[in-house]
């Protein structure tokens, strides 16, 4: 007999029991669980691709402010900064992303492998500029689907330190931006770099000590021959690709050119107890001079019109700064001590010499008797020049043979190229020994 009351006993058990249905419970419950999960994935992509241009708004901004620090007030290098994030990221589009306050000069120390960023207004050494783009200044990034959560803005923030740094070659070694050519026979003592944003190439039987570093920017870029590394005792452990700075040496010739002749300029010379300056006097069709036209701790100064050149007489120069366009001729047996020669002359022989010309003082690389030669052209010498201590800037191409044993602590910044000849001895000095007044550098990004 059908009872109704049969059906309807315990009608909450059987809902409970009942199965029909719960895939579509369930399948609801994951559509939803998916949307969120793409919703957020999508919006995520958004934020991270906003930040990464932002990041590069504030890479182009911190190498704008440091790079025109360098030979600008603070007021000009910030403005410089906030004029190329407003081409790559206008305010009409992106808002106020970056105000100078936000641009910051000093320097950074370094301690136990961790750096930190320290203000100083009047700092040329770093700069650090920060960036966002957030709510609260009104340039959040809008979201899509996580509005349906409520969150409809995404903020961002970065940062961007840039130092200048000393690539360890211009310290003390060889630096070109071009091809340094090293023939055979050669040491190269415990410590002493060579390094090309070219390439490097090398024949055979040279010796790199222990330390040595050889650089360049591709493992392509070592050109050596067949049998090289096994030719070219501890090449093996010197060599170090992936190494490239791209210097401007011409911006650096300029900065320290102007330096130079003044007493109170970042790079100003020791040497000078005045610098007000004196002309020097020449004789003679070559323009010659000797150690008795120049003064001590003076400031020279001579033109050749463009079309001359300057001749130093044999003898031993010592305890001043000439700043000149000559070409600058050193006859056999010139010696300089404690001397500062720049030349903007851009000529390829801007420097030369025939043979025995002895650059800085043979002291066992003591303080003292350095020497630098700085150059818009290149430099050439025959044979037999020897070098303590001191540094040469060229910014064209350098080419010099050493004698023997006759380098310890030398640094050689290129412009273009460098060529040394076999048979020669490369010591290396180390702090004490190479004048670190005049070391060329680069803007890098530090983090």
């Amino acid at each position: 007999m059908f009872r109704l009351t049969d059906h309807l006993k315990h009608p909450a058990s059987r809902f409970y029991k009942e199965e029909d249905g719960s895939y579509t419970a369930f399948g609801a419950f994951m559509l939803l669980t998916f949307l969120l999960l793409g919703s957020t994935a999508i919006d995520y992509a958004n934020a991270f691709a906003a930040r990464t241009q932002l990041q590069n708004g504030a890479d182009i901004a911190a190498h704008a402010a440091l790079f025109t620090r360098d030979t600008e007030e603070s007021s000009v290098a910030k403005q410089k900064a906030l004029d190329m994030v407003e081409t790559y990221m206008p305010a009409s589009q992106y808002g106020g992303i970056l105000n100078a306050s936000d641009i910051r000069f000093g320097y950074l120390t370094r301690d136990n492998g961790t750096m930190s960023f320290e203000p100083d207004p009047d700092s040329k050494l770093a700069v650090e500029v920060r960036m966002e783009r957030s709510e609260l200044i009104g340039n959040g990034i809008n979201t899509f689907l996580l509005k349906l959560i409520g969150l409809d803005v995404l903020d961002v923030s970065v940062s961007a330190i840039f130092e200048r740094q000393v690539p360890g070659c211009t310290r003390e070694g060889f630096f070109a931006n071009e091809v340094v050519d090293l023939q055979s026979n050669n040491v190269f003592r415990e410590g002493f770099c060579i390094h090309s944003d070219s390439q490097v190439e090398l024949n055979q039987n040279n010796v790199f000590e222990k330390d040595v570093v050889v650089s360049y920017p591709t493992p392509s870029d070592l050109v050596i021959p067949a049998s090289g590394l096994a030719r070219n005792d501890g090449l093996e452990d010197a060599k170090s690709p992936h190494q490239y700075f791209g210097m401007d040496v011409d911006a650096r010739i300029d900065k320290f050119h102007g330096d130079v002749q003044t007493t109170g300029g970042e790079f100003s010379s020791d040497i000078l107890t005045t610098d007000i300056p004196k002309s020097v006097s020449t004789t003679g069709k070559s323009g010659s001079v000797d150690p008795s036209s120049f003064k001590t701790g003076g400031m020279h100064s001579h033109s050749c019109n463009g079309n001359k050149s300057m001749t130093f007489d044999a003898g031993t120069y010592s305890d001043f700064v000439l700043v000149t366009d000559c070409e600058i001729k050193f006859s056999q047996g010139t010696v300089l001590k404690d001397v500062v020669i720049s030349t903007t002359n851009t000529s390829s022989r801007s420097f030369s010499a025939p043979s025995g010309l002895v650059i800085g003082d043979d002291d066992g690389c003591k303080k003292g008797g350095e020497v630098l030669l700085m150059t818009k052209g290149g430099m050439s010498n025959a044979s037999k020049v020897e070098i303590y201590g001191s540094k040469i800037i060229a910014g064209g191409d350098v080419s010099f043979a050493a004698n023997n044993n006759g380098v310890e602590g030398v640094s050689i910044v290129a412009g273009g190229r460098i060529d040394a000849t076999s048979n020669s001895d490369m010591g290396f000095c180390g702090d004490e020994g190479v004048p670190g007044d005049y070391d060329p550098y680069v803007f890098r990004l530090a983090f």
